[in-house]
């Protein structure tokens, strides 16, 4: 999770100090706490120069006043980039942000050409520097991306700087823009709803060849949610509950409620029946953008929840949750389907796999095997190219490649495979290969 600042016009809330072991390697850190923050106002942004690049604004330095370092200013449809990095890398950010933004409004159906104005992002080449920046503002130091939020919201901006761990700061870049985007139209949603998202489209990636954002299933949160489900279930919030919950109240039960938030959104979005699917845009559909969030979270219970019994709405809850599959699970049972032949369930299992953690070989090569196993060479050559790029060892790629060749009768492209295959560990396949090369050379 990658919670930061949310702060009314001049005093707010923000998140801060919490990690969940049983979510995060020692790589990903969070900061879950809820704490009263004075912010000031933004320095005068004093600009020079500027082009066009492909649709996109560039101004070649930007200098804040009261910082040495300069930015370089990238805007686009909805977005405006300060960047100490480079005018590349605003561009590149500019473009990332406007497609992720396309994939959250499919689901919000915000009208964005009502924006007062763009939504500001500022990024710091050096942590140093965010930090001084943020004590400015803020009276906690923050270790990743940070959303300031004023009434003024030509003054808000989501800030953050250059780390070293990528995933990390893809992570909390689109952890945080979330925020930001839903709090730019409606400044303040009912806390599940505003967090429950921002985890439900953390693990979103952005293809730049495409210029499209994907959206990819956030399953760090199904294990920690069902030890709640299965082990401590009076721990959860009814419905009511969490709809209407509090930052203070949130606070005291961080863990609770940032596996829940996500597994509403979860829930509400994928459940099989469309009444309960119908919940959550008729949450979205209730929210006011002049409300407080209290008010908020009132319009939601009483326009969405009501039509629905709160017992029947938790039960469902909880036989969604029990039946979730992490990434894992989905593998090692699409591997053990795969071991009994039965390679349509296998299929099933492997696919959603790849939805759910794409970048991991795995399931690409079992998916080989599986249309090896059914003669559809092209298809596994497919998959085992795609588990080659994906760092599957390469002998062993390559050696099925050998195969798949040999067994689609291409008999160039199978030799040259398996003589890979040999010289890439001869231990292993260099006998099994050489004989398979005398029949085709035969």
């Amino acid at each position: 999770m990658h919670v930061g600042v949310a702060t009314g016009a001049v005093h707010g809330t923000a998140m801060h100090g919490y990690r969940n072991s049983a979510r995060f390697d020692s790589r990903r850190s969070s900061h879950y706490a809820f704490k009263s923050v004075e912010v000031f106002a933004l320095m005068t942004i004093l600009r020079r120069g500027f082009a066009w690049v492909s649709g996109v604004i560039v101004f070649s330095v930007v200098i804040a006043a009261g910082y040495g370092s300069e930015f370089n200013v990238a805007t686009g449809d909805i977005y405006e980039v300060y960047s100490q990095v480079s005018s590349d890398h605003a561009e590149a950010t500019v473009e990332k942000l406007e497609a992720l933004s396309t994939l959250y409004n499919d689901y919000f159906r915000f009208e964005t050409d009502e924006l007062p104005s763009e939504l500001r992002v500022r990024i710091f080449e050096r942590r140093d520097e965010f930090d001084e920046y943020l004590s400015d503002r803020i009276d906690v130091p923050r270790n990743e991306f940070v959303y300031l939020h004023f009434t003024d919201a030509a003054r808000s901006e989501l800030v953050g700087y250059i780390m070293d761990d990528e995933e990390t700061y893809r992570a909390s870049m689109i952890h945080q823009s979330v925020v930001q985007f839903v709090r730019a139209f409606i400044p303040n949603p009912p806390l599940w709803l505003r967090e429950g998202f921002a985890v439900y489209f953390e693990e979103s990636r952005y293809d730049p060849e495409q210029g499209e954002a994907e959206f990819r299933k956030n399953t760090a949160w199904i294990e920690p949610l069902q030890d709640l489900v299965d082990d401590r279930i009076e721990q959860l919030f009814v419905p009511s509950e969490l709809v209407t919950i509090s930052a203070d109240d949130a606070a005291a039960r961080l863990e609770t409620f940032y596996a829940q938030a996500w597994g509403a959104v979860s829930f509400l979005r994928n459940a099989e029946k469309s009444r309960y699917n119908r919940i959550l845009w008729d949450a979205i559909g209730a929210l006011d953008p002049d409300a407080s969030a209290r008010r908020n979270a009132e319009l939601v219970e009483r326009k969405a929840l009501r039509w629905i019994d709160e017992q029947e709405l938790a039960s469902a809850f909880v036989n969604y949750v029990q039946g979730l599959r992490t990434f894992r699970a989905l593998v090692e049972r699409g591997i053990e389907a795969y071991t009994e032949e039965r390679f349509e369930l296998a299929e099933e299992y492997l696919r959603d796999a790849i939805e759910s953690q794409g970048e991991s070989y795995v399931p690409w090569y079992y998916l080989g095997l599986i249309h090896y196993a059914r003669t559809e060479f092209e298809d596994a050559r497919t998959y085992y190219e795609a588990a080659r790029d994906r760092g599957a060892d390469e002998a062993v790629t390559l050696y099925a490649l050998g195969l798949n060749a040999f067994g689609a009768d291409e008999r160039d492209d199978a030799i040259e495979y398996l003589r890979a295959a040999a010289e890439a560990d001869p231990d292993r396949y260099r006998e099994r290969a050489e004989s398979l090369i005398e029949q085709l050379e035969g």
